[in-house]
């Protein structure tokens, strides 16, 4: 399965997301235990994913979150999920005491007025209270990972973006607007699709687990997914989905993710007792790629054959399939699974070029276009 990579949840003065690759070339490569003291938001921390560790910070208040994140991880969330973005709500949960909560409750407190409040700033009065103001933000994540199917008109429009990648903006709201960043681009493009494969909803693993890659504590993406791996696995009651995609459009597109692709797929074969299905999405799809996931074979170590099902899509399909799927009210991985069953079967006979083609027809037939 997927490399499970957790990352911050938390916003933190001084963190140090954006510096870790600093860090980490002037870190040891090898050391027997990971003593950090002073943890806060705990980036270096959560990237480096260590087995031995001590982690410690004298504000009583953050421990208890991480120890209820830890321990009591769906009751938070249930608590998040109830929480509103708007003053009155702010105000009266930052009144509350921490101390005089529930501990759950006073974890999911401390996320809430984070992610809420200004700057995300960590500040006490002289008695000791969290005073920092409102934040007045138009959407910030509080708990997001759950609630994908929410906002899959923002998903679909970053899927917009991403087809011009140009670095436009794109406006959604007052003061609400997206952004995809030209050199960030491959990022943002797992980013975007994990999302969506989240809001169409029902996996059975976790939103966390599905993905290879690392999101910061505003749930934007750092990265993208390390090679080893597929790119997102999403596994729902009868049936896995691996998801692999690219930034590359030209005639290396099959040689950087033919093999890869196919094995990914083959490895959760081997693995898993429930039927996979390789989705595979670029802004263009070369015919050599496609010829490839046509002919769909892979040998084990034993030289037994495997017969592969990979359907590949460029973004333009998928994301006119995903914005019919919500318009329409259908959007289920059943609806999904059905595209990926016609446009499989399309290719008998076919040869990459025409199949391309017919997996176009097929989008816009079933997307009443």
């Amino acid at each position: 399965m997927a490399e499970i990579i957790a990352g911050p949840i938390m916003k933190w003065a001084g963190g140090k997301t954006q510096m870790l690759d600093d860090i980490k070339q002037r870190m040891p490569r090898s050391f027997n235990k990971y003593i950090e003291p002073f943890f806060g938001g705990g980036a270096l921390f959560f990237n480096l994913a260590v087995d031995n560790a001590i982690i410690a910070d004298s504000n009583s208040e953050l421990i208890n979150m991480y120890m209820q994140v830890m321990n009591n991880c769906d009751e938070v969330i249930s608590l998040l999920n109830d929480y509103r973005n708007d003053e009155d709500t702010f105000y009266k949960v930052r009144a509350l005491d921490w101390m005089e909560c529930d501990v759950v409750e006073a974890a999911a407190r401390t996320l809430y007025l984070n992610h809420t409040c200004f700057n995300g700033l960590y500040r006490l009065n002289k008695q000791g209270k969290f005073n920092t103001p409102f934040g007045r933000y138009t959407n910030p994540t509080i708990c997001n990972e759950e609630k994908q199917a929410e906002e899959w008109e923002e998903i679909y429009e970053y899927m917009n973006l991403l087809l011009v990648n140009n670095g436009r903006e794109k406006e959604l709201g007052d003061d609400y607007i997206i952004k995809v960043p030209k050199s960030e681009a491959a990022a943002y493009l797992e980013w975007t699709l994990w999302r969506a494969f989240l809001a169409i909803d029902h996996t059975t693993n976790k939103p966390y687990e599905s993905r290879g890659f690392n999101i910061d504590q505003d749930y934007m993406p750092v990265s993208t997914a390390p090679g080893g791996g597929p790119d997102m696995i999403f596994e729902f009651d009868n049936y896995i989905i691996v998801v692999e995609v690219t930034m590359s459009t030209n005639s290396r597109q099959e040689t950087m993710e033919g093999e890869p692709v196919r094995r990914h797929v083959a490895d959760l074969v081997m693995e898993s007792e429930k039927p996979v299905y390789g989705v595979f999405i670029a802004n263009k799809i070369d015919s050599n790629t496609a010829e490839t996931f046509r002919i769909g074979c892979w040998y084990n170590q034993n030289d037994e054959k495997l017969a592969l099902r990979i359907v590949p899509f460029t973004l333009t399909q998928f994301a006119r399939y995903f914005n019919y799927m919500f318009c329409s009210k259908q959007a289920n991985p059943d609806k999904f699974l059905e595209l990926f069953n016609v446009c499989f079967s399309a290719k008998d006979g076919l040869e990459g070029p025409s199949w391309k083609r017919e997996i176009e027809s097929i989008v816009l037939e079933k997307a009443n276009v």
